[in-house]
């Protein structure tokens, strides 16, 4: 197999010996590649990266444009906006290693905040204007 080379945004392209360490949003390309033959397809990954604020934030602490991952530590699950079947949301597995939350489909987990005039929260993925139909 041709070796893999990759670019992290715009850089300069380097060999891939091993896990690439994501510490900001970005975007990956890479490509095979072999003297005397031509280089594969690019590939296209991009990556957001978000910041670990607090592992557990009281609903006091929320103010309204924050943005939130629900995630239960015990089962190893965060709650997807995807729904699934008429009203329950889509568990997806996900870890939490050194501060750093991991999981497929991390746009979905992401949810925004709104604070309400009554003290209490919604929570919406996926659109901006939480009151659209």
């Amino acid at each position: 197999m041709p070796p893999l080379r990759y670019k992290v945004d715009d850089g300069a392209y380097q060999d891939y010996t091993g896990p690439v360490t994501i510490t900001a949003s970005c975007t990956i390309t890479v490509k095979a590649v072999k003297d005397g033959m031509t280089d594969s397809q690019e590939v296209v990954f991009t990556y957001k990266a978000y910041d670990l604020v607090d592992k557990y934030v009281k609903t006091a602490a929320l103010t309204g444009g924050d943005k939130v991952v629900i995630f239960n530590a015990g089962n190893g699950y965060a709650v997807s906006s995807t729904v699934m079947g008429n009203y329950y949301l889509t568990p997806v597995a996900a870890t939490v290693e050194n501060d750093v939350l991991t999981a497929n489909a991390m746009d979905a987990l992401v949810w925004d905040v709104t604070a309400n005039d009554d003290g209490t929260y919604t929570l919406y993925a996926g659109r901006q204007d939480p009151d659209a139909g």
